[in-house]
């Protein structure tokens, strides 16, 4: 009888229920695709930091983790690491971004195997070559651009040939380009520096100790081992949670203001109805689960609407940013229907408390 009640309600007003899902599903669009970035961030972090096990990063000290491309320190600091006691090799790199392109890297062919992209192997064709004006694509890149190995294209104002594709990843790799050191320099107009040094130890226990000395030995860099920059890279992604939950619960609040609002007018327009119910034998628990059950099966519509929806906001993002930064993962998709659980609750249990203290005499008196 509970649930015949509930669909009736739901039908009876039409124009007002709709209006009250659509709130409801623009709230939840809008959580899970900002929060999408913070997961996708979280996977292609966690994803990168693998490869880096055992390695030393070096950057400038004046930028961070989360905007590394800004990073500038001088190429010939390379050496002067590589002359370190317990260094194995030493591999300067540029990272770089082009407008309309996507992400390069310049990396000297034989520090490859340090290098992330790497390790995904070649899909077709070969590694590029020192100090000549080739490309390996990744995955996406070479799709979106419709570029085959052999193809030439220009970058600022050079010609470049495609030589090899990266197989498919699925991580951020799949929209970087790799290039010789050289290259890299030239393209990001960086002669004589280099974004970040990454340095192997000859025994891996030794990561921590030869860190140190770096950060020690020299000044305007930070010198991070594998555990370090995975920490700062975990205080990175949670100070994006926080934001950008921030942001999805005041959206949250919204919707749940709206369906707070529409089950308060329901409840008073079905004053005369309570009472009809009470009257005939209806429980305070029975006419409580009724008002909350309403307000639940709205938000969990407006769920899965804001959901489907969400799917193609992200695909757009990404495609529009050529990246495939957003994801939606099954943990987010859980987290937005309990969410939506959570509004549907808080929004109908105050209606449904006013349900509830309605006597049948002051209910039947209402017109």
């Amino acid at each position: 009888m509970i649930l015949d009640i509930m669909l009736k309600e739901i039908r009876r007003k039409k124009l007002r229920t709709a209006l009250t899902i659509l709130g409801i599903s623009i709230g939840i669009l809008l959580v899970v695709s900002i929060n999408s970035f913070a997961q996708g961030i979280s996977i292609m972090v966690n994803s990168e930091l693998n490869y880096i096990s055992g390695l030393v990063i070096v950057i400038d000290d004046r930028v961070g983790l989360q905007n590394i491309m800004s990073s500038e320190i001088d190429e010939s600091l390379a050496d002067e690491i590589s002359q370190i006691s317990g260094v194995d090799e030493v591999a300067p790199i540029v990272y770089t971004n082009v407008h309309g392109f996507g992400n390069i890297i310049g990396v000297d062919p034989e520090h490859f195997e340090m290098f992330s992209s790497a390790h995904v192997g070649l899909d077709e064709g070969r590694e590029v070559e020192k100090d000549a004006y080739e490309l390996d694509l990744g995955y996406k890149i070479a799709e979106d651009l419709d570029l085959v190995v052999g193809d030439k294209i220009m970058i600022k104002g050079k010609e470049y040939e495609i030589v090899g594709i990266f197989k498919e990843s699925g991580k951020e790799d799949d929209n970087t380009a790799i290039t010789s050191l050289s290259i890299a320099q030239e393209i990001a107009k960086k002669e004589d520096k280099v974004t970040m040094i990454m340095v192997k130890p000859t025994n891996i226990n030794d990561v921590d100790e030869i860190a140190n000395e770096i950060q020690r030995n020299y000044d305007g860099i930070t010198a991070l081992s594998d555990k370090e920059a995975k920490k700062r890279a975990e205080e990175i992604v949670n100070q994006i949670n926080i934001v950008t939950f921030t942001i999805g619960g005041i959206a949250g609040l919204v919707a749940g203001i709206v369906i707070m609002n529409v089950m308060i007018m329901s409840v008073r327009e079905r004053r005369r109805e309570i009472g009809i119910m009470k009257a005939i034998g209806a429980t305070n628990t029975q006419i409580l689960f009724e008002i909350i059950l309403e307000s639940i099966s709205m938000s969990l519509i407006g769920a899965c609407i804001g959901l489907f929806f969400s799917t193609f906001s992200v695909a757009a993002l990404n495609s529009l940013m050529k990246t495939n930064m957003a994801v939606i993962t099954p943990n987010l998709i859980f987290s937005a229907f309990l969410f939506a659980l959570v509004l549907g609750v808080l929004g109908g249990i105050l209606p449904a408390r006013q349900a509830e203290k309605l006597t049948p005499v002051e209910a039947l008196r209402y017109e």
